[in-house]
């Protein structure tokens, strides 16, 4: 069965794209595989939220800054970039301990517990910044939650 010109243009077309994207889909994989090395699976979704506690405090910390009128640095900013960084170095290093011997022990999940609830309580110390009304005993025990832990 002789191939018409149109599908092996159509062809070497995709060749062609599928290969143009190596090394995305090479990078993405590795990354994959750094990720399931590095955090427990399990976690996926407790990880997912940090990460949106993180941004949200720092669009909260902006929005205050705003209304408040301090200035924006752009130190300030890089310290949330560098302040996700640690916490999932932190988180990983937990899973590893976890690994290295101590799996009885929920330690990673312990150190998320504890990073989004200090991630919370700065977001309402945002939101009280920018002048809206805020349980204060729902703030002062996640601050006894967050200096006891």
């Amino acid at each position: 069965m002789p191939i018409n010109q149109e599908t092996a243009v159509y062809t070497s077309g995709l060749f062609v794209k599928v290969i143009s994207y190596f090394k995305i889909k090479l990078v993405i994989v590795f990354l994959f595989v750094i990720y399931s090395l590095f955090f427990d699976t399990a976690n996926n979704e407790a990880l997912i939220a940090l990460f949106f506690l993180i941004l949200g405090d720092f669009i909260f910390g902006v929005i205050a800054s705003y209304k408040t009128g301090i200035e924006i640095k752009s130190r300030k900013i890089f310290r949330t970039v560098v302040k996700t960084i640690v916490y999932f170095a932190l988180i990983s290093l937990a899973f590893m301990t976890e690994k290295a011997g101590l799996g009885f022990l929920p330690i990673d999940e312990t150190i998320i517990g504890f990073l989004a609830a200090t991630e919370l309580v700065s977001i309402i110390e945002n939101v009280a910044n920018m002048g809206y009304a805020i349980p204060k005993k729902l703030l002062n025990r996640l601050k006894e939650y967050t200096n006891t832990k």
